[in-house]
Protein backbone atom coordinates (compact mmCIF):
# COMPACT_ATOMS: atom_id res chain seq x y z
CA UNK A 1 0.00 0.00 0.00
CA UNK A 2 1.43 3.30 -0.92
CA UNK A 3 0.96 6.42 1.92
CA UNK A 4 0.11 9.86 0.55
CA UNK A 5 3.08 12.24 1.28
CA UNK A 6 1.34 14.77 3.75
CA UNK A 7 0.58 11.84 6.18
CA UNK A 8 3.00 11.46 9.07
CA UNK A 9 5.40 8.66 9.15
CA UNK A 10 5.68 7.01 12.11
CA UNK A 11 8.46 8.58 13.38
CA UNK A 12 7.06 11.52 13.01
CA UNK A 13 8.69 13.25 10.40
CA UNK A 14 7.50 14.12 7.12
CA UNK A 15 9.30 13.75 3.58
CA UNK A 16 9.89 11.87 1.06
CA UNK A 17 10.15 8.43 1.58
CA UNK A 18 13.87 6.76 0.53
CA UNK A 19 13.41 5.26 -2.94
CA UNK A 20 12.89 8.96 -3.72
CA UNK A 21 14.96 10.23 -2.65
CA UNK A 22 17.46 7.21 -4.34
CA UNK A 23 15.82 8.02 -7.67
CA UNK A 24 16.19 11.93 -7.06
CA UNK A 25 20.10 11.28 -6.62
CA UNK A 26 20.63 9.19 -9.67
CA UNK A 27 18.94 11.29 -11.56
CA UNK A 28 21.38 13.88 -10.28
CA UNK A 29 24.42 11.85 -10.95
CA UNK A 30 23.57 11.25 -14.63
CA UNK A 31 22.84 14.69 -15.28
CA UNK A 32 26.49 15.57 -13.99
CA UNK A 33 27.85 12.81 -15.98
CA UNK A 34 25.85 13.64 -19.12
CA UNK A 35 27.16 17.30 -18.87
CA UNK A 36 30.49 16.18 -18.85
CA UNK A 37 30.78 14.31 -22.12
CA UNK A 38 33.00 14.55 -25.35
CA UNK A 39 31.57 17.41 -26.30
CA UNK A 40 33.58 19.02 -23.90
CA UNK A 41 36.80 19.17 -25.54
CA UNK A 42 39.30 21.76 -26.63
CA UNK A 43 40.92 22.05 -30.36
CA UNK A 44 43.95 23.37 -31.78
CA UNK A 45 44.60 23.51 -35.67
CA UNK A 46 47.58 24.33 -36.69
CA UNK A 47 48.06 25.27 -40.80
CA UNK A 48 51.19 25.38 -42.51
CA UNK A 49 51.30 28.18 -44.61
CA UNK A 50 54.73 27.88 -45.48
CA UNK A 51 56.31 26.42 -48.76
CA UNK A 52 58.42 23.79 -47.29
CA UNK A 53 57.06 20.60 -44.50
CA UNK A 54 56.61 21.28 -40.68
CA UNK A 55 56.96 19.64 -37.84
CA UNK A 56 54.57 20.19 -35.11
CA UNK A 57 54.39 19.31 -31.23
CA UNK A 58 51.40 20.07 -29.36
CA UNK A 59 51.44 19.61 -26.08
CA UNK A 60 53.69 16.73 -26.19
CA UNK A 61 52.25 15.03 -29.25
CA UNK A 62 54.20 15.21 -32.23
CA UNK A 63 52.17 15.81 -35.98
CA UNK A 64 55.07 15.12 -37.88
CA UNK A 65 56.00 16.23 -42.07
CA UNK A 66 53.09 18.59 -42.25
CA UNK A 67 52.96 19.52 -46.09
CA UNK A 68 52.21 22.69 -47.10
CA UNK A 69 48.96 24.39 -47.21
CA UNK A 70 47.88 21.30 -44.92
CA UNK A 71 46.81 21.18 -40.60
CA UNK A 72 46.55 19.22 -38.54
CA UNK A 73 44.00 19.59 -35.70
CA UNK A 74 44.84 18.19 -31.65
CA UNK A 75 41.87 17.61 -29.52
CA UNK A 76 42.22 17.90 -26.00
CA UNK A 77 40.15 17.78 -22.76
CA UNK A 78 39.01 21.35 -21.81
CA UNK A 79 41.56 23.78 -21.04
CA UNK A 80 42.38 27.55 -21.54
CA UNK A 81 45.83 26.69 -23.36
CA UNK A 82 47.91 24.73 -25.58
CA UNK A 83 51.62 24.50 -25.66
CA UNK A 84 52.59 24.34 -29.50
CA UNK A 85 56.38 23.80 -30.70
CA UNK A 86 56.68 24.35 -34.77
CA UNK A 87 59.95 23.13 -37.01
CA UNK A 88 61.17 23.13 -40.18
CA UNK A 89 60.94 19.26 -40.77
CA UNK A 90 64.60 17.75 -41.36
CA UNK A 91 66.72 17.57 -44.45
CA UNK A 92 65.31 20.89 -45.81
CA UNK A 93 67.07 23.47 -47.17
CA UNK A 94 66.36 25.85 -44.06
CA UNK A 95 65.86 25.43 -40.00
CA UNK A 96 63.78 27.33 -38.00
CA UNK A 97 62.14 26.80 -34.81
CA UNK A 98 58.76 28.86 -32.69
CA UNK A 99 57.52 27.75 -29.38
CA UNK A 100 54.22 29.75 -28.64
CA UNK A 101 51.28 29.25 -26.12
CA UNK A 102 48.00 29.35 -27.44
CA UNK A 103 44.81 30.37 -25.73
CA UNK A 104 41.55 29.08 -26.50
CA UNK A 105 38.03 30.03 -25.21
CA UNK A 106 37.28 28.54 -21.27
CA UNK A 107 34.93 28.20 -19.33
CA UNK A 108 35.23 25.98 -16.34
CA UNK A 109 32.01 25.53 -15.46
CA UNK A 110 30.01 25.20 -12.31
CA UNK A 111 27.63 23.26 -9.98
CA UNK A 112 25.58 23.78 -7.12
CA UNK A 113 22.48 22.48 -5.03
CA UNK A 114 19.41 24.92 -3.47
CA UNK A 115 18.15 23.36 -0.36
CA UNK A 116 14.16 23.59 0.19
CA UNK A 117 10.71 22.50 1.56
CA UNK A 118 10.74 20.19 -1.28
CA UNK A 119 14.09 18.95 -1.19
CA UNK A 120 17.29 19.14 -2.83
CA UNK A 121 17.29 21.05 -6.18
CA UNK A 122 21.10 20.86 -8.09
CA UNK A 123 22.37 21.62 -11.49
CA UNK A 124 25.42 21.61 -13.40
CA UNK A 125 27.14 23.06 -16.15
CA UNK A 126 30.05 21.27 -17.21
CA UNK A 127 33.23 22.74 -18.50
CA UNK A 128 33.00 24.79 -22.03
CA UNK A 129 35.45 24.18 -24.72
CA UNK A 130 36.47 26.74 -27.47
CA UNK A 131 39.11 26.40 -30.32
CA UNK A 132 41.77 28.52 -32.04
CA UNK A 133 43.51 28.15 -35.01
CA UNK A 134 46.66 29.80 -35.28
CA UNK A 135 48.53 29.57 -39.47
CA UNK A 136 52.00 29.43 -39.60
CA UNK A 137 54.03 31.06 -42.43
CA UNK A 138 57.76 31.37 -43.63
CA UNK A 139 57.13 35.02 -41.75
CA UNK A 140 56.18 33.43 -38.54
CA UNK A 141 59.31 31.28 -38.46
CA UNK A 142 61.44 34.19 -39.09
CA UNK A 143 59.54 37.13 -37.15
CA UNK A 144 59.76 36.86 -32.70
CA UNK A 145 56.23 38.55 -31.60
CA UNK A 146 53.45 36.02 -31.79
CA UNK A 147 50.78 36.75 -34.27
CA UNK A 148 47.25 36.56 -33.48
CA UNK A 149 45.30 33.21 -33.54
CA UNK A 150 41.62 33.28 -34.64
CA UNK A 151 39.45 32.04 -31.77
CA UNK A 152 41.95 32.86 -28.97
CA UNK A 153 45.63 34.37 -28.63
CA UNK A 154 49.05 33.48 -28.52
CA UNK A 155 50.92 34.49 -26.27
CA UNK A 156 54.73 34.37 -26.23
Amino acid sequence: MIRPLSKPRPSGRRGFPVRYTTLALIIMLLSMTISFSEEDKSQLTVINRTPLFLHVIIDGTPYLYISPERGVTHESDAKPTFSVTVFYSPGQSTTGRINRTIQVPYSSGDWGCTYGSGGCDCTSTGPEAGSAIWEVSADTMRVSPPPAASGGGVTP
